[in-house]
């Protein structure tokens, strides 16, 4: 990936993301600092950064494809029903000891699902 001040200012965007981010979310973090880029530069960027090992693609349920650092430890999401806000879950997961005969566990995914803080209040 060529070095640009857009791609440059998009990387920083996700190394300060404390959660996984669509392309459009990125887009507006990164446009605060270089207005000019475009969503289109963002999706080229991301690409390249998963080519190169840098992000990792996240899709929760039916919502929009989002992004996040590769080097992240393994960690849930938090969806919120109203917003649609997606939040990291800090923390550990015990193992699952107990597969069905024969079967090897790899990895899995836990997603919790209810209502955001912000979105609390209305509810």
């Amino acid at each position: 990936m060529r070095k640009t001040v857009q791609k440059r200012q998009l990387k920083e965007v996700f190394e300060e993301a404390t959660r996984p981010l669509t392309a459009q979310e990125a887009c507006e973090l990164a446009q605060r600092a270089v207005p000019t880029i475009s969503i289109s530069t963002v999706y080229r960027a991301i690409n390249a950064m998963m080519k190169n090992g840098f992000l990792n693609s996240v899709k929760i349920g039916n919502g929009p494809l989002r992004y996040e650092r590769a080097t992240l430890h393994h960690h849930h999401h938090f969806v919120c029903e109203h917003c649609e806000l997606v939040l990291d879950i800090p923390g550990h997961c015990s193992t699952f000891e107990e597969v069905p005969f024969g079967f090897i566990a790899k990895r899995h995914e836990v997603t919790v699902y209810g209502v955001c803080d912000s979105c609390s209040i209305i509810w």
